[in-house]
């Protein structure tokens, strides 16, 4: 697994700015993603203790099932709604 630093110096060029505000733009979705997974399944309570192979496969099937639940599974109750007997 490769982890991508940022460019660290004072006077930075044009595309090393970019690809800083790039990098940061996509570990805040990572971030916020993992979030919603670890407030949804408990497994990411607290840390694996899995091989890593077994923690990349976890982690991709726990993306598609949350995928799956948010596409098909979604309840009809909001608190916006009209319907005030509480019925779903």
């Amino acid at each position: 697994m490769v982890v991508q630093s940022i460019f660290c110096r004072v006077a930075l060029d044009h595309d090393q700015r970019i690809f800083n505000y790039r990098l940061l733009c996509a570990r805040c979705i990572i971030e916020n993603s993992f979030g919603i997974l670890a407030a949804t399944w408990r497994l990411y309570q607290r840390p694996l203790a899995l091989q890593a192979e077994r923690v990349k496969s976890v982690v991709k099937a726990t993306f598609v099932l949350q995928n799956l639940i948010q596409t098909h599974h979604q309840c009809a109750f909001t608190p916006d709604s009209d319907d005030q007997d509480g019925s779903w």
